[in-house]
């Protein structure tokens, strides 16, 4: 018993840290916690929002053991603002669910993987937690807080270039999402286990070993940057369905002789930028990034060469072989030899690679963002207009 309360109390004090998030932003403002004792989905859920001190108050301690307990991602300056999250809401973090209840390592080992990769690419320090039972929680920490709408792009930029398939459960990147609290009892039908920090190594960390100042926050600014798009150009591109009339900017720019540089061009859309950020700091963009990417750069004038060339100074899988032939086929000279046009908007949002700059508003086709800011070959842009009058839409929708 006396080493339970001695438990109890090591809790409480991580659970002040956990509520308040980096820099402590929110150690005197309002979240949602959510707990219940016993399986879970049984009617004995209790939602509810307030202080810390509060929080710690009605928190039912006492059945630690059978307590599933969670916050909410986001916090509050007062309780009047909890309904109203889409306004209201501020975030300290970002946060990630990978989930499996087939193959739970799998879930682990991704998201992992995902938290190598970001800190790869923003050396960002990210919380791993294991849930429990089925996977892992991945946590970003933030260096200043943001709101809804920042947020929900943040959250597109930062998953879109992998494949985690139907390991990411994206139904949390929703205003009010409350999630399980590390160093707590999942309790479900399907079984109980305990939820647990890890390192990126897989480590368990012990409560006591975990603090904000352990990890490097996020800067909201470095990443949501890409998306930024100013408001004249998105009139740029006219779409008169079906045949686009493309209304270019006086002053075009030259693109970069090397595509790795394409990732510093205002010039290129922000998903490809993503892409290529991806690409060249993780080495492990997934198989319909690459697509898109090979897609774009031909439409845009590189070669073969070039394309072959990018793939094999920064993908980690690199292999010459298998890579020259997808590119070939990707570029009509293999397979069914088919001059695939760039992808559309609509075929990124479908595969979770559009990071929602507006684009998509008015116009059809990532390609076009480029026609409307740089130098690309005219024969290019005519056989891209001339295949979109052909087949309709604004490029590929397979």
């Amino acid at each position: 018993m006396v080493r339970m309360v001695s438990f109890i109390d090591a809790f409480k004090e991580f659970f002040r840290k956990w509520w308040s998030g980096p820099n402590e932003v929110a150690k005197d403002m309002v979240r949602e916690i959510g707990y219940c004792v016993g399986v879970m989905k049984q009617g004995n859920f209790i939602r509810d929002a307030g202080l810390l001190e509060w929080a710690l108050k009605v928190i039912p301690f006492y059945e630690f053991r059978q307590l599933n307990l969670f916050t909410s991602v986001a916090y509050y300056v007062n309780i009047d603002d909890v309904n109203n999250a889409e306004a209201k809401a501020m975030y300290d973090r970002v946060y990630f669910d990978f989930d499996s209840k087939d193959n739970p390592k799998l879930a682990m080992e991704k998201a992992l993987e995902f938290a190598k990769s970001l800190k790869a690419r923003f050396n960002v320090d990210v919380v791993v937690a294991f849930s429990g039972l089925h996977g892992a929680h991945v946590t970003v920490p933030l260096k200043k807080p943001i709101n809804w709408n920042i947020y929900a792009r943040l959250w597109d930029i930062l998953i879109a270039p992998y494949d985690f398939k139907n390991l990411v459960d994206r139904k949390v990147r929703e205003p009010k999402r409350i999630y399980r609290v590390p160093y707590t009892w999942n309790v479900k039908e399907d079984g109980t286990g305990f939820s647990y920090i890890m390192d990126l190594n897989g480590r368990r960390l012990k409560m006591e070993e975990f603090d904000w100042s352990n990890y490097e926050p996020l800067n909201p600014d470095d990443v949501v940057k890409i998306v930024e798009v100013s408001a004249p150009l998105l009139n740029m591109i006219i779409v008169a369905k079906p045949v686009p009339k493309i209304i270019q900017r006086k002053n075009l720019v030259e693109l970069p002789k090397d595509p790795a540089d394409l990732d510093k061009s205002d010039a290129v859309p922000p998903c490809i930028r993503n892409i290529i950020d991806a690409l060249k700091k993780a080495g492990d963009i997934d198989h319909y990034a690459r697509l898109v990417l090979v897609w774009y750069l031909k439409w845009i004038g590189y070669s073969i060469e070039d394309v072959v060339s990018l793939f094999a100074r920064y993908a980690k899988d690199y292999n010459e072989k298998i890579t020259r032939y997808q590119v070939e086929y990707a570029y009509g000279l293999r397979g069914k030899r088919e001059d695939w046009l760039p992808p559309s908007c609509k075929w990124m949002k479908q595969h979770n690679l559009c990071v929602n700059c507006g684009w998509d508003e008015k116009h059809g086709n990532i390609v076009t963002y480029t026609y409307a800011r740089a130098k690309v070959p005219e024969e290019l842009k005519q056989k891209f207009f001339e295949m979109v009058k052909r087949v309709g839409g604004g490029g590929n929708e397979d």
